[in-house]
């Protein structure tokens, strides 16, 4: 699915609309004098010799005081709002849940009527493996300000190759939201406040080939509330970030499969109503859009989607992913 046939399924089918919030704010001024001419009379100069009275000067002071306070609070909405506005606009990633259908107005996940089915994330690390995993903590709190930000994320040993290079995506992928703050911190004029993040991440599967992470994450600016779920495979032998849309085959066959077992697991979804199978192969195939994981149970497949009212997500679970599995 391209980019131009995403924006047109959700501004139609979801009435979504991208606003760009702009400001030019541009005061000029500037004071006349009027010099008399030979021979005019003072009279007609109406503000010629007259002084300011001090109540007149009051008035002046608390209309300059009303003004700067008005400008400050409008400079102050409109930049916590692009900066709202930049992040979900800027970050589309590929969002991971576990069995349920996920959103904004629900954090908790639907308990399916069979075991059979992932729930919630959970850390499932095997510690019988050649490499090891541990976990960095970023904490930052400012209470002037009223900011909190918390998270953590997995690194895994130098017996790993590329380990660096995993190591690192890992970080920029986890960090998203905290190294974006960070720049509009020193960007900005005024410094953010009233915000926060928290974020934490999970070793959903691990072994000797095979490493999956998921990021889930929340923050909380002027008064909205947001939220991500990152998932990140890992070719563990051969050092390598895998591509999500390159693990499976998602054709239409797979998408017409995908949507009965959704209905079993998760019951009936206003968006999976929306979708056709077309439309629904396109978002299980675009590594912008799909959520791949390994897990215990098999394989987390399913996608994110977002409309005016809510972000989310649904996914399934796979027993017999292998049966789509792409070479690799």
């Amino acid at each position: 699915m391209n980019e131009e046939n995403q924006q047109e399924l959700l501004t139609s089918d979801f009435g979504l609309s991208k606003e760009t919030v702009q400001c030019n704010l541009e005061q000029q001024g500037g004071y006349y004098q009027k010099r008399r001419q030979p021979g005019k009379q003072r009279e007609n100069l109406p503000y010629a010799g007259k002084r300011i009275t001090p109540a007149g000067i009051i008035l002046i002071v608390i209309a300059i005081v009303l003004i700067l306070v008005g400008l400050y609070f409008v400079t102050y909405h409109i930049t916590t709002g692009i900066f709202n506005y930049s992040i979900a606009q800027m970050r589309v990633k590929d969002n991971a849940s576990a069995g349920s259908d996920s959103s904004e107005k629900q954090s908790e996940q639907v308990t399916p009527s069979n075991g059979n089915y992932y729930q919630g994330f959970s850390n499932s690390i095997d510690e019988n493996t050649f490499y090891s995993i541990h976990f960095e903590n970023c904490d930052y709190d400012d209470a002037d300000h009223n900011i909190s930000m918390h998270g953590n994320y997995p690194q895994v040993s130098d017996d790993v190759r590329n380990s660096d290079y995993i190591n690192g995506y890992i970080e920029d992928q986890a960090l998203y939201i905290w190294n974006y703050y960070n720049s509009q911190a020193v960007d900005s004029v005024e410094q953010p406040s009233d915000y926060t993040w928290d974020m934490e991440s999970y070793v959903t599967y691990n072994d000797n080939s095979v490493m999956s992470v998921v990021v889930q994450e929340t923050w909380t600016a002027d008064g909205s509330t947001m939220m991500d779920v990152t998932c990140i495979n890992i070719d563990i032998e051969n050092g390598m970030i895998l591509d999500n849309s390159a693990i499976l085959n998602t054709d239409d066959s797979f998408a017409q499969q995908f949507a009965k077992r959704s209905l079993a697991q998760n019951g009936e979804s206003e968006i999976m109503n929306y979708l056709t199978s077309g439309d629904l192969a396109d978002y299980l195939s675009d590594s912008s859009y799909n959520i791949i994981f390994y897990t215990p149970l098999g394989m987390e497949v399913g996608f994110r989607y977002s409309t005016g009212a809510e972000v989310g997500w649904i996914t399934v679970t796979y027993t017999d992913y292998r049966d789509y599995l792409k070479s690799f």
